[in-house]
């Protein structure tokens, strides 16, 4: 199957357009999605210790011949997307993303600046993918941005969360550029120049009380 698909990918001819090259982009973007998950199950078993390798970080490193950042970056990917499933059946029935019985805290107030997994859940659920104007990067692609950041007393909270990519998270710690985010979740963005663009969540209707 492999060996198909590596010819498959060596004898593709991608048009110069926009369309075909947005459609191959989206093509990686699933792929991407999909080696997450698998690096996430072999993980889960614990398989990468089979042959001596002191973690999935460097068992990606050995095999996958990946940076030590690009292997890490791959393996939290991985380990958030083990639980996702769970969360998406939650979301689609209508209700919130509970862990054990008990209802997974959503706000974690000054006391992390780093994004706890049940948090990342939500966040996840919520956004669906960037939420840069114009942008649709996929979770895999995207980081969670402190809206009042927190070295300005941002709380790490739902109500304080956008999922951009990184490119746009960047983007927003640049001098010039400002973001908003209200009650509703809708995303005001103001470029240096003035100009304010806006996005909705997907699923604006689905409460996200803890």
């Amino acid at each position: 199957m492999f060996e198909d698909l590596a010819a498959a990918i060596e004898d593709l001819d991608i048009p110069l357009d926009a369309e075909s090259l947005a459609a191959v982009v989206a093509l990686r973007d699933r792929l991407d999605a999909r080696i997450a998950e698998a690096v996430g199950s072999f993980e889960g078993h614990g398989w990468w210790g089979f042959d001596g390798s002191a973690s999935m970080t460097a068992w990606l490193r050995s095999h996958g011949r990946m940076t030590a950042r690009a292997a890490q970056r791959l393996r939290c990917v991985g380990h958030r997307l083990r639980s996702l499933p769970v969360c998406a059946r939650a979301y689609a029935n209508g209700t919130r993303v509970v862990m054990a019985g008990r209802s997974a805290v959503l706000d974690y107030g000054m006391a992390t600046r780093t994004i706890p997994t049940p948090l990342w859940n939500a966040l996840v659920i919520r956004d669906e993918s960037c939420r840069f104007p114009g942008c649709d990067r996929p979770p895999n692609w995207c980081e969670g941005h402190h809206v009042v950041w927190v070295t300005r007393g941002g709380p790490t909270e739902l109500a304080n969360l956008v999922l951009v990519c990184a490119r746009h998270h960047h983007l927003l710690h640049r001098p010039g550029w400002h973001a908003k985010l209200l009650p509703d979740g809708l995303l005001e963005v103001t470029a240096p120049d003035g100009e304010v663009r806006c996005t909705s969540p997907p699923r604006a209707e689905v409460p996200w009380g803890c």
